[in-house]
């Protein structure tokens, strides 16, 4: 804000986060744009958001090691989406994708794409401890819950019912059942028979819902900086501001950076050599990689 910049926000997933099944200005990284380009541009800032999921994909070893080529050397959030993909048993590979994120020349808040899985949420505490900026999603459960139910209404019911609450919930199921949810999930007004709709891929209702929920906990986090800004404007000027703003970010990375990492980030990479490791987590990579879509890719 204080320097007038754009505002990059990239989200690293799978097929999930990618929108695979749905038209791509239905995918979550889009609708967050749409939602919130007009309240970023009020402050002076130029919202750029990269729907860089990608089908299979998981938190390493190639989106870990090359995160930077991938996603930028220029984001300001960086969404974690890998859960699918990862598993319950392989926290580990979080664990390695944060250090490296944590490493990142822009050093980006992590945004953990985690609410309906808890179980991801148990490695991100000890690195939010540690220093590293992480924002956690909320209310995606409490809001499904909330849903009305299409099971029950008549056709003139269901058809006064909002289009992104229709067919959404059938008889307390998500975007399944009857009368109607499952040949309802995705859009079908345009290529109708595209690929990859399939019960692991949620629908557009669901990727509509849980952007302009995380759209409305961004906007409220905006306007609490442009009031800390405010509030310090009175004592600082502009210059001194960033100084100390800067300094107080690179204070919180460097005790990351320092700090000893999770003994399960070994499970990385068979080796007892702890300077292999120490080289993989925290020095910087030097990768060409031929995944699409990547950053690299745009020079």
């Amino acid at each position: 804000i204080l320097r007038g910049e754009r505002f990059v926000w990239a989200t690293a997933g799978n097929s999930v986060s990618a929108g695979h099944g749905n038209m791509y200005a239905e995918s979550f990284t889009v609708v967050l744009q749409q939602a919130l380009q007009h309240v970023f541009s009020a402050v002076g800032l130029e919202l750029v958001a990269r729907n860089y999921g990608m089908s299979a994909m998981g938190s390493t070893p190639e989106s870990a090691f090359c995160l930077q080529e991938i996603y930028g050397n220029d984001v300001d959030v960086l969404a974690w989406e890998f859960q699918l993909t990862d598993g319950r048993a392989n926290l580990f590979r979080m664990m390695y994708w944060l250090e490296r994120a944590g490493r990142l020349p822009s050093s980006p808040v992590i945004m953990a794409l985690t609410d309906t899985k808890e179980w991801v949420l148990g490695v991100l505490p000890q690195a939010e401890e540690r220093g590293l900026g992480i924002l956690y999603e909320k209310g995606l459960k409490a809001a499904l819950d909330a849903v009305p139910d299409t099971f029950g209404k008549t056709a003139a019911e269901i058809e006064d019912m909002p289009s992104h609450l229709r067919y959404f919930r059938c008889d307390r199921r998500i975007e399944k059942g009857d009368p109607g949810c499952d040949t309802n999930k995705f859009n079908r007004t345009i290529c109708s028979d595209r690929l990859y709709q399939v019960g692991w891929h949620p629908g557009w209702k669901w990727n509509a819902l849980r952007s302009n929920l995380m759209a409305v906990s961004i906007e409220k986090l905006l306007l609490e900086a442009v009031e800390e800004i405010a509030n310090k404007s009175l004592l600082l000027d502009r210059k001194a501001m960033l100084q100390q703003l800067k300094e107080e970010e690179e204070k919180d990375l460097q005790n990351f950076r320092d700090t000893p990492y999770p003994d399960d980030v070994r499970k990385i990479i068979a080796t007892d050599d702890r300077n292999i490791l120490d080289t993989l987590v925290k020095e910087p990579s030097i990768c060409h990689t031929t995944l699409l879509p990547a950053e690299i890719r745009n020079l």
